[in-house]
């Protein structure tokens, strides 16, 4: 899990950032190849789907929740992931 104060320091900031580059910064993060099933490979997939999870949760980030309701991204991410 991210760190709290953390995360609660990006959700003020998210809203003065473009969604694009937010949700394609998020989808680097869950499509990282770790090579070998590295702990850190999924330890920072997770991290990335909880921000991901928080921003669309957050009234102040309603534009990145819209980035994620298109979720074309999203799914091809997660298909590439389970191949």
């Amino acid at each position: 899990m991210p760190p709290e104060d953390q995360l609660a320091s990006f959700l003020k900031t998210a809203p003065t950032l473009s969604a694009d580059r937010v949700g394609d910064a998020l989808l680097d993060c869950m499509a990282a190849e770790g090579g070998g099933g590295s702990s850190s490979s999924w330890q920072g997939r997770v991290k990335a789907l909880i921000v991901l999870c928080r921003l669309m949760n957050t009234p102040s980030c309603e534009e990145h929740a819209v980035w994620a309701d298109n979720g074309e991204q999203v799914r091809t991410c997660h298909a590439h992931s389970r191949s």
